[in-house]
């Protein structure tokens, strides 16, 4: 349970003006308001003091969103209550009281279910009104069919763990495409995955004559990922080219996928996410360097026409027509190799399902986020494994699921 007091001053609220008002009332508090006559300061106070106790109660801080979504209003007895998005996931208890010239509220918040284990439950709510509940008549096509091309003889792990994120955000199908000297390894780990072996060099990278192959399974997908493990063989560069530049489904290039292309990412026509860490931003031109970290990132993806993903401490999300959303969930257990793995793989369930890049971008760096905050709660930053964001996802996602 969460509890939530606060206190003001009724005098602010007798000369605030209608402009003010507006702001910070739903149309229909304004018109209860109104209806109290003499009283309509006091009941103002009282609305204003309900909000605030509900976000200290939240943790959350009050915002200008949280004025809007959440509305009082009162039962057939005149108890107030709140109604709204947010207030929906919670059984709430509210209490407004005046004396003395001040306005009281007390809220307390219980759990439908779940939530309350939810990290930052403001943004949980925003994400619920974005992304659509699961359709309870869908088969595996519906929800998206992704092509992952990842890993090297060195780098086997890449290749599961971009799946394994894939697989927790919701895809339909995921066809995993990988040099055959590991392609034993990756199909033994995970009875789920499509795991088709590709043309190697001999090295353990991926070979250019593998490209026919690589085709074949892009035509079948509803999204790409590409790059984690690849790793930088001889023919890299070459199929990296006929990737960026084949097919029209929504293409997410982490990793070596960057690090090949370096500096070669030019103006594009599809659907690309980008997720580098800072270093991979350096190395494919983003000028971090010059500008704040947010500009930087805001310049690139107009420039590029490119969604960019720069992951770190308050990973950035910035869209080609400038809309930026800085993440505030994760923590430092996630500074470990691998956890851009599944995080690439979330992006590309995400883009597979019909997600527009920015939101899939964006709400994979919230919920990968989260999933590792609860993760810590059960353990600690520095023995966080990779894996133990996966077995956190599910539980997160608990509010997608269709109806019954």
């Amino acid at each position: 349970m969460r509890i939530g007091i606060d206190i003001v001053e009724i005098v602010r609220f007798e000369t605030m003006s209608d402009i003010t008002k507006a702001q910070i009332f739903t149309p229909n508090e304004l018109a209860y308001i109104a209806a109290k006559g003499s009283q309509n300061a006091q009941t103002a106070a009282g609305f204003f003091a309900a909000k605030e106790a509900l976000a200290k109660a939240l943790g959350s801080g009050l915002t200008r969103d949280l004025f809007h979504r959440v509305e009082v209003a009162h039962d057939g007895r005149g108890a107030p209550h709140f109604i709204g998005a947010l207030a929906a996931q919670w059984k709430t208890s509210l209490s407004i009281s005046h004396d003395g010239g001040m306005a009281t509220a007390v809220v307390t918040l219980v759990a439908q279910d779940e939530k309350e284990l939810l990290p930052y439950p403001e943004q949980w709510a925003h994400w619920c009104n974005v992304i659509d509940k699961r359709n309870a008549n869908a088969h595996k096509y519906n929800n998206g069919r992704l092509f992952i091309l990842a890993g090297s003889r060195n780098f086997s792990g890449a290749a599961r763990l971009a799946a394994g994120g894939a697989w927790r955000m919701g895809v339909g199908l995921v066809t995993v495409g990988v040099p055959n000297c590991i392609h034993q390894v990756v199909a033994s780990d995970c009875c789920e995955n499509i795991v088709v072996p590709l043309r190697d060099d001999g090295d353990g990278f991926l070979s250019v004559e593998a490209l026919p192959l690589i085709r074949e399974q892009i035509d079948n997908a509803d999204a790409v990922v590409v790059g984690p493990g690849l790793g930088n063989g001889r023919g890299m560069e070459l199929i990296m080219r006929e990737v960026l530049n084949y097919g029209e489904a929504p293409l997410i290039i982490d990793a070596d996928g960057l690090n090949v292309m370096a500096r070669h990412i030019y103006v594009q026509s599809r659907q690309v996410v980008l997720t580098p860490h800072e270093g991979e931003f350096r190395r494919i031109g983003g000028q971090l360097d010059n500008a704040p970290r947010l500009t930087a990132v805001q310049n690139y993806a107009v420039n590029s026409n490119c969604t960019v993903l720069l992951k770190g401490g308050q990973t950035v999300t910035a869209c080609p027509d400038g809309r930026t959303t800085v993440n505030q969930s994760g923590n430092c257990g996630l500074a470990k190799g691998g956890s851009g793995d599944i995080l690439a793989g979330m992006v590309g369930a995400l883009a597979a399902q019909g997600i527009e890049p920015g939101d899939a971008a964006a709400f994979a760096a919230f919920v990968h986020g989260c999933a590792a905050d609860v993760a810590v709660k059960k353990g600690s930053q520095m023995g966080m494994m990779p894996s133990d964001i996966l077995a956190e996802i599910p539980k997160l996602l608990k509010y997608f699921d269709a109806p019954t």
